[in-house]
């Protein structure tokens, strides 16, 4: 990721991994869209499901373009997705792709709250988070991350957000050759 790019996530969306972008220019073009209403206020009502359809509108179409999808091809996607409903789930990718730009992903020694020798189970977590473990294994860390730090702002109890050396203890151990 270059200087420019305040944040860069893929993550599923529309049936596949979309590549979302924003700059800074990318973030002034919300601010606007929203009535110059500023980025925190905008994050904030996303992670607190206060959010309008405008608001997905605009972020998942601004994050779409700065990823590098033509402009028309991203207003069309996003209008057919919007236009099925499911407005929660456009939320969370909303609130991931917020989560990343404003909050980024923290240095492995300043995660956690909880006690470093706690052992992370990935049945747990996945149950916790309403995924399957195969999900879990196919994220990145820093997905794996935005998405507990999403959880943890909606949910209890809290899950620790393991350091980037637990995250792959958590995957190597789960493989399916190492699962007995």
């Amino acid at each position: 990721m270059d200087g420019r790019n305040l944040m860069q996530l893929v993550i599923p969306w529309a049936g596949q991994d979309r590549l979302f972008r924003l700059d800074t220019g990318d973030v002034m073009d919300l601010e606007q869209a929203r009535d110059g209403e500023g980025i925190g206020a905008i994050y904030i009502r996303v992670i607190a499901f206060q959010y309008s359809v405008s608001d997905l509108f605009h972020i998942l179409r601004i994050g779409l373009i700065g990823g590098g999808m033509k402009a028309i091809e991203a207003e069309i996607l996003v209008r057919d997705q919007l236009s099925a409903g499911r407005f929660a789930l456009h939320c969370e990718t909303c609130g991931e792709i917020l989560a990343a730009l404003v909050e980024g992903i923290a240095p492995s020694d300043e995660q956690g709250d909880g006690d470093p020798a706690e052992a992370f189970d990935l049945a747990d977590i996945a149950v916790r988070l309403n995924m399957k473990p195969q999900e879990i294994r196919e994220m990145r860390f820093d997905d794996f991350i935005n998405l507990i730090r999403a959880h943890n702002k909606r949910a209890e109890p809290k899950i620790r957000p393991p350091s980037e050396e637990e995250f792959m203890d958590i995957l190597r151990r789960y493989e399916p050759e190492n699962v007995t």
